[in-house]
Parts: C-alpha cells; structure tokens; sequence
C-alpha cells in the first residue's frame, strides 16, 4: 500500500512524520516534498488491509491530508460513510 501525505507547514510535517512513525511502525516514510509541492510524505506499508489503513488515518487525524483518503472520499461517497461509522463505533469502544 502507497500513499502521499500532504501538509501546510513544516511544524505539521515534522508532528505527522512522528505520528506516522508509531502508527505504522514497519512502514518506510520517506520525504516526497518537490518544487511544486513542499511538506509531503510519501508511506508505504506491507501487509495491511486499506481499511484498516484508513481507519488509522482517522485515528491520528491525518485522513484529510491523505491522497489516498481525498480520493476514497471523492469516489466512494457511501462506503466512505461506513467506514467513518465504523471507525467512530472502535472509538467510542475505547
């Protein structure tokens, strides 16, 4: 699984690589900033299910800045809604 990370500014950059790091502790989290587009990060992950990838982003509140995410959301408008229902369900169990 391969994903781009966007971010606004380097302190949200800096915060998120670290989240990103305990979150998926055997994923390679690279830079993947460019001329055109500063403050990103590029992940990938072995051996994990894109929900479960999903939900994670949920959980540290970097699903917004996922590319992965944004186009999930654009195209899967209803399976989007079941995947936030059952993320909000895992973390209101907590």
């Amino acid at each position: 699984m391969y994903d781009l990370i966007y971010f606004g500014d380097r302190s949200d950059y800096l915060e998120a690589k670290n989240d990103l790091i305990k979150t998926f502790p055997g994923a390679r989290i690279e830079d993947a900033s460019d001329i055109i587009h500063e403050f990103r990060l590029s992940i990938r992950i072995n051996n994990i299910e894109l929900e479960d990838y999903r939900i994670k982003l949920l959980n540290i509140q970097l699903a917004l800045c996922s590319l992965n995410f944004s186009l999930f959301m654009a195209e899967n408008n209803a399976d989007c809604k079941k995947l936030i229902d059952k993320w909000k369900k895992q973390y209101n169990e907590r």
